[in-house]
């Protein structure tokens, strides 16, 4: 692995697959998206293997007893470092709003989401 980079790129699940070919101290800073899937001990041990600082990005954080995001990033309070809400996104035009239509045709329940 070339260590001569200023720039990595990986997902959660190969970093698990190599991370101790880099010393605990070789990144200043490690951004995990889905970071509730940190929540499961394969990942955990690569979070708790380097030292640099870490941000995690989800959109679904967990508080399950022994699986929780909150605490992995420090957050024991239970409460996201930052917040954003849907309705505000949507506000925004972020996101676009959707609904649900629900209807039956020939005794056979469906639905479909309207953007």
């Amino acid at each position: 692995m070339d260590k001569t980079k200023r720039l990595y790129t990986a997902t959660l699940q190969t970093l698990a697959r190599c991370y101790q070919q880099f010393t605990p101290a070789f990144f200043d800073l490690i951004i995990f998206d889905e970071a509730h899937r940190s929540i499961f001990n394969r990942f955990q041990e690569v979070m708790e293997y380097f030292d640099g600082r870490m941000i995690g990005l989800t959109a679904t954080p967990a508080s399950f007893i022994d699986r929780n995001t909150f605490n992995t990033f420090h957050r024991f309070d239970g409460t996201p470092t930052f917040l954003y809400e849907y309705k505000k996104a949507v506000n925004e035009k972020y996101l676009v709003d959707f609904s649900c239509k629900y209807f039956s045709l020939f005794h056979i329940s469906t639905s479909y989401c309207v953007y």
